[in-house]
């Protein structure tokens, strides 16, 4: 899944992710642990929208 610019569709790519370690953060907007290379979910927010 890609969005428009090519970018892949992942949490770490996401203006809600926000990171706490190497490879892992939280989801601001479910309050949440994810991980940054999982697929983003339908709330996805791309960081230049």
């Amino acid at each position: 899944m890609k969005n428009n610019n090519g970018e892949k569709r992942v949490c770490i790519y996401c203006r809600n992710y926000q990171l706490i370690g190497k490879g892992f953060g939280e989801c601001q907007k479910l309050g949440v642990d994810v991980q940054g290379k999982w697929q983003a979910c339908s709330l996805y927010i791309p960081p230049f929208n």
